[in-house]
C-alpha cells in the first residue's frame, strides 16, 4: 500500500499479484465513488466505497488519474520490486517507541496544496504532552488537567483532560505492513490503519528502530512528523 496527497484527496494504491486498487479518500471523510478512474490507462471498475480497481499485474511503477472532483489529478506511485512482511518489525518498533522518556518532532499538517500549519510537538512518559504552533496556539497536558491559549502571549485557560498515555505512535493498528525500501542505515515500511483510516509510511534507523519521518495521508489530513530527539530529560509542566 502507498498513497499520497493530491489537491485535497488522498489517493492510495493497493498492488496485488493480479490487481491494482485505487482508493480515493474524500475531504468529508470515508471514500470518494462516482469518480472517473483510470489505472495505468485502463479505465477502473467500482469495487467498494472509494474503490477502483482493475485486473493486471503491477509493474514497476503505477499511474493513477482521477476525474470528476474539481481538476484531473495523476499521480505516479513506485512499488518496490519486494515488499516482505513488516508485521514484526512494525510490533517492535511500537513497543520501543513507548518504552521511551520523551519524543519532540515537527509536524507539517495540510488539508490540501495551500493550507498547512506547522507545529512542534513533545511527548512525555507517562501523561504529558506539549505542542506550539509558530506564532499561534500553544498547549499543555499533564496527568488529567489541560492548559490552552490562542497565541504565544496570550491567557492560559485550564480545563480537565482525558488521561493520555505517551509517549503514543500516531497509529493504533498497522494493516499490511511490508518493507518497501532500504538503506544501509534506514527501513521504510508502509501500511494502512482501518482505525483511523488513514495510510501510513514510515522511514526508521535501522539500529535503533526509532522514526525518523513518517507520512500520514487521511482523508484531507495529510501529516508529514519530522522527529528531532529522544529521550531528553523532562520538560513539561503546567504554565506559571
Amino acid at each position: 500500500m502507498l498513497a499520497r496527497e493530491a489537491g485535497s484527496l488522498g489517493i492510495a494504491v493497493e498492488a496485488e499479484p493480479q490487481r491494482v486498487s485505487a482508493i480515493v479518500l474524500s475531504p468529508a471523510g470515508g471514500g470518494l465513488s462516482g469518480l472517473d478512474v483510470e489505472i495505468d490507462g485502463r479505465s477502473a471498475r467500482a469495487c467498494g466505497s472509494g474503490c477502483y480497481s482493475v485486473d493486471v499485474a503491477p509493474g514497476g511503477a503505477v499511474t493513477v488519474a482521477v476525474a470528476g472532483f474539481g481538476p484531473t489529478h495523476t499521480l505516479r506511485f513506485v512499488l518496490p520490486a519486494q515488499a516482505p512482511s513488516a508485521y514484526a518489525l512494525v510490533r517492535r518498533v511500537d513497543a520501543r517507541f513507548r518504552a521511551l522518556h520523551s519524543v519532540s518532532y515537527r509536524e507539517r499538517l495540510a488539508s490540501d496544496e495551500t493550507h498547512a500549519l506547522v507545529a512542534r510537538w513533545r511527548l512525555e512518559g507517562p501523561n504529558r504532552v506539549e505542542y506550539s504552533i509558530a506564532g499561534g496556539a500553544q498547549g499543555i497536558v499533564v496527568g488529567n488537567r489541560r492548559w490552552d491559549r490562542d497565541t504565544p502571549h496570550g491567557r492560559w485557560i485550564e480545563s480537565e483532560q482525558t488521561l493520555l498515555t505517551q509517549p503514543a505512535t500516531q497509529w493504533r493498528y498497522a494493516a499490511n505492513a511490508r518493507v518497501i525500501a532500504q538503506t544501509p542505515s534506514t527501513t521504510t515500511v508502509s501500511f494502512a490503519d482501518p482505525t483511523i483510516p488513514a495510510y501510513f509510511t514510515v522511514t526508521l534507523d535501522r539500529q535503533t528502530l526509532r522514526p525518523r519521518v513518517m507520512h500520514m495521508t487521511a482523508s484531507s489530513h495529510f501529516m508529514t512528523d519530522s522527529y528531532l530527539s529522544f529521550n531528553e530529560p523532562q520538560e513539561i509542566r503546567p504554565p506559571r
